[in-house]
């Protein structure tokens, strides 16, 4: 079996590092630790919009 590499669509080409980890407290994540999408675009989509805005410069 021969394991070939992901399509070019499919490869993470950036990514950013938060400086927080993300808490309940902040209604950033469930009780379970799931991710509150909704939440987490409001709260930094001026990052997640310059990640894709940044990437058709390069």
């Amino acid at each position: 079996m021969t394991v070939s590499a992901p399509p070019r669509v499919a490869q993470v080409k950036r990514f950013a590092l938060l400086t927080k980890e993300l808490d309940h407290d902040d209604d950033e994540v469930t009780a379970t630790m799931k991710i509150r999408r909704g939440t987490i675009y409001e709260k930094y989509s001026d990052l997640i919009e310059s990640l894709y805005r940044d990437a058709g410069a390069a």
